[in-house]
């Protein structure tokens, strides 16, 4: 079992996001996922932790949760 499902079990995506970005200092929108019930559904059962609702963006950068953690990356323009 990878080491970062039972440290994300507990996570909340959402507010973990919605944290990281306002301390980053990044003026960023958030964005919802097209999440359906059921791929929502699909999707945490596959990655065996949850997912976030939102991700957020700028001009020139992105942050997302993924498997554990919250990255930030630049957007290449």
């Amino acid at each position: 079992m990878a080491d970062w499902i039972d440290k994300a079990k507990d996570d909340d995506p959402d507010e973990m996001l919605k944290e990281a970005v306002e301390k980053s200092g990044y003026q960023m929108d958030r964005v919802a996922y097209p999440w359906t019930k059921e791929t929502k559904k699909n999707v945490t059962e596959l990655l065996r932790c949850p997912v976030a609702d939102y991700y957020y963006i700028s001009d020139d950068h992105a942050a997302y949760y993924a498997i554990g953690e919250i990255n930030f990356v630049e957007i290449e323009q």
